[in-house]
């Protein structure tokens, strides 16, 4: 049954994809001068270094603003999003933290700590990439294009270390399939795309480096360790510490002359390099925390996590919340994460479903034949390859409870060299060349057909499917925008609420924001807020109706100043 759904919900993608692979195999057949062509064009194009990475990075950049033509500017509809979102809304603002508001309690929401400083708990990464985008264009997604645009051409880079331009040129534009146009990680502002980069950056910088230590190689290496441990620093960590280690075995095992220019080019910077990262990230933590060694993600795990992910299997203190839904969710999550920890069988099948996740996310079928034949052949220097990929994987399956896709974004780099591997073999397949070269050229058409049935799709069900919560959120908040009153938005929840309709997020600046979302609590507490925003129209949202309305909020009784001074501490 599940592989009927499949079946189903893919089935356009898989009629343009057979479609197009029967077209160039009989087009290869009848008219092979034509196709050999094509190729030819292709592989001098990809000769010039600086022209290929520009076509790559225009396919994703283009192919991304193209998805929103057809359809709408992606909006925010998962907890991380309105998160990140708040990251980019307070770095655009010339800020790195907030202040704690005296209204907090009505302003819990999911990933953002509300003490000591009003933040989101995330790293700093995609929320100064979202904030380039605020800034520059007016809209956050443009910012998650142009890393997109980024990442790909980096790719095609990266690949150079290993394949000729033409090889190279093609395994990026897997990539720009895959991954660069129509997914999550282009069209919401979820991330993956900024930890990808920065992985691929350190990948190709490793690989120089050990055949021949230079400073811009050492530049690039910093680089991508920097954008690494501000996106994804757990999995970036598992992904570059194997290479790492290897470099400084290498430099230290090397010939006289190689460690002499190693320490120069390579241990010098690097420390000088890494010592800045280092003071950087702690000034940034103080700023959020207080801290310096204290990270705001630290700070929400041991607020409101019901079990600390870094001392896995402690239960953390219960935190105390006025809201009732916010104490239904956190301990109802609390019995499930600790029922899914008592028994390590438990973790066996779970460990497949998020091997499954990562396949379908940077394989899929299509891709999946090349990935097995670089298993049988695989590239140069394989191990610096398979043993961050081992690594990362390892560390996602022992120490998360569930795994998205963007989380082993740092391997994305390995995952397409490995696929470039094995369709560069299925080319050159012997002793049925021709065969081989048939299919490997019908492949590159199927992954391109594919992206344009996703494409398509999306249009599609964006012309389909009714609106959902989050589109109600969005168009309610942008209409109240453009009037010339200030709104307060109190959200009240039944007991059957669901958590990820949450309609509870804010700008970074609360007071100065057109709209203000709140939680309903107690009547004391709600006079105090009215009182508080007493300048605004109140309004009342039954968040769980067939059809969420807003109204005028009941009014309440003034509260006493000295209160509404109080409530905060």
């Amino acid at each position: 049954m599940a592989i009927v759904a499949v079946l189903r919900t893919h089935l356009l993608q898989i009629a343009f994809g057979t479609l197009a692979g029967l077209l160039v195999l009989i087009c290869s057949i009848l008219c092979p001068q034509a196709i050999r062509a094509v190729e030819v064009r292709i592989f001098r194009l990809a000769r010039v270094r600086i022209a290929a990475m520009l076509v790559l990075a225009a396919l994703s950049f283009g192919g991304s603003a193209a998805v929103v033509a057809l359809t709408h500017i992606p909006r925010p509809s998962v907890h991380d999003e309105f998160a990140y979102l708040l990251a980019a809304d307070t770095f655009a603002s010339g800020r790195l933290s907030n202040p704690t508001h005296p209204m907090w309690e009505h302003f819990h929401t999911f990933h953002v700590i509300q003490k000591p400083t009003y933040v989101s708990k995330f790293p700093p990464g995609q929320g100064f990439v979202l904030a380039t985008g605020q800034v520059l264009f007016g809209q956050p997604i443009v910012g998650v294009w142009i890393t997109g645009a980024l990442t790909c051409a980096a790719m095609y880079w990266l690949l150079l270390r290993w394949f000729r331009p033409g090889i190279a040129f093609i395994g990026a534009l897997f990539c720009v399939c895959q991954i660069g146009v129509a997914t999550y990680w282009t069209q919401s502002y979820w991330g993956g795309m900024l930890a990808a980069w920065g992985g691929v950056l350190v990948f190709g910088a490793a690989h120089s480096l050990r055949r021949q230590p230079a400073l811009r190689d050492t530049v690039i290496l910093l680089v991508g360790l920097a954008i690494l441990s501000v996106s994804r620093p757990m999995e970036g960590l598992a992904a570059s510490l194997p290479i790492l280690v290897y470099l400084g075995v290498l430099g230290i095992r090397g010939t006289h002359s190689f460690r002499k220019l190693f320490f120069r080019r390579v241990a010098i910077p690097f420390s000088l390099g890494a010592a800045a990262l280092l003071l950087g990230l702690g000034y940034f933590n103080f700023t959020q925390t207080g801290r310096p060694l204290v990270t705001a993600y630290q700070v929400y795990t041991d607020t409101y996590e019901p079990i600390n992910l870094f001392r896995r299997g402690q239960l953390n203190e219960p935190a105390i919340f006025r809201d009732p839904f916010l104490r239904r969710y956190y301990g109802l999550n609390a019995k499930v994460l600790k029922q899914y920890q008592s028994a390590l069988l438990n973790q066996l099948p779970s460990a497949g479903k998020r091997l499954y996740t990562v396949w379908r996310f940077y394989v899929d079928p299509l891709l999946t034949i090349p990935l097995l034949l670089a298993l049988v052949a695989p590239p140069r220097n394989g191990w610096l390859v398979w043993i961050p990929i081992a690594s990362v994987l390892g560390a996602l399956l022992l120490f998360w409870y569930w795994l998205l896709p963007h989380y082993a974004a740092p391997i994305t780099g390995p995952l397409f060299l490995l696929i470039t591997q094995g369709w560069r073999r299925l080319r050159i397949w012997r002793p049925h060349q021709r065969i081989g070269l048939l299919l490997a050229r019908s492949l590159v058409a199927m992954c391109v057909a594919v992206l344009a049935a996703q494409v398509v799709k999306a249009w599609h069900d964006q012309t389909q499917w009714p609106p959902d919560w989050s589109d109600q959120r969005a168009e309610l908040e942008g209409e109240l925008s453009r009037t010339a009153e200030k709104h307060l938005i109190i959200v009240r929840y039944s007991q059957q609420h669901v958590s990820i309709r949450e309609w509870v997020h804010n700008r970074a600046d609360i007071d100065q924001a057109r709209v203000v979302w709140a939680r309903e609590l107690d009547p004391e507490h709600n006079r105090l807020l009215t009182s508080y925003f007493r300048d605004r129209r109140v309004w009342l949202l039954e968040a769980d109706q067939p059809d969420p309305k807003i109204v005028p909020y009941p009014a309440p009784e003034d509260a006493p100043a000295t209160a509404v001074q109080s409530i905060g501490r």
